[in-house]
């Protein structure tokens, strides 16, 4: 697809922190982190960012639409229809109670 740039988000701490180290361990999850990283030494730029729970609704979202379709779901450029339902639906009700969303 020709992408040069990169934003990975987890909530996992554990994983973002071992993204961004320069080491290697021997725990099973380094092999993920090891692809992971050859992975992305492809693209100019690349970010790896924790983000607190509250904020993994789009990821928990696509998770669930890929489940349910049983397949990997991606957001790359406009929000699959999933995650635009819920977030009309969200600035609908904020709407009523009188708050900006």
């Amino acid at each position: 697809m020709g992408f040069r740039s990169m934003e990975v988000e987890s909530v996992s701490l554990v994983v973002i922190k071992k993204l961004k180290a320069t080491y290697i361990d021997i725990l099973v999850i380094s092999n993920f982190i090891w692809d992971a990283k050859q992975i992305s030494e492809g693209f100019e730029r690349i970010k790896f960012q924790h983000i607190k729970r509250g904020g993994n609704r789009v990821a928990n979202l696509l998770a669930m639409e890929g489940f349910r379709r049983k397949r990997d779901v991606w957001w790359i450029e406009e929000a699959p229809t999933v995650v635009q339902k819920v977030v009309k639906t969200k600035r609908s009700l904020g709407q009523k109670r009188g708050k900006d969303l």
